[in-house]
């Protein structure tokens, strides 16, 4: 625990400003959207409160009042549940910004297609 988890949790205390057991608490989606406010906040980017748009409470009315002939399937997607999933796939992490010098030094750097990497 003391080698792995203590550290790692601490770690995530640093970029994400939440204390070790709200870290610990809090679901990896909440986390990313913590980390995403204070990158926007960094970078002065305004973001919006949270609130529920027109189009989900009108599904709410559909649902209170059910007396329709048709019977539409309706889908709720978690986009908030998808964020692990993105980070795992696109390596959104410290150690995935480069430089072009970690990148000449990459042993992929020739086969490597560079118009996909971002510097930092």
């Amino acid at each position: 625990y003391d080698k792995y988890v203590h550290l790692f949790v601490f770690s995530l205390c640093t970029i994400i400003p939440l204390g070790s057991e709200d870290v610990l608490r809090k679901g990896s989606g909440t986390l990313c959207e913590a980390l995403l406010m204070v990158e926007a906040f960094r970078g002065n980017i305004i973001c919006p409160n949270k609130q529920v748009s027109v189009p989900f409470e009108a599904l709410e009315m559909l649902r209170d009042c059910p007396d329709r002939w048709e019977k539409p399937l309706i889908y709720h997607l978690d986009v908030a549940a998808m964020y692990p999933n993105i980070i795992l796939t696109t390596r959104l992490q410290p150690s995935a910004m480069v430089t072009p010098a970690d990148c000449a030094a990459c042993v992929h750097s020739t086969t490597c297609e560079t118009s996909y990497v971002q510097y930092y």
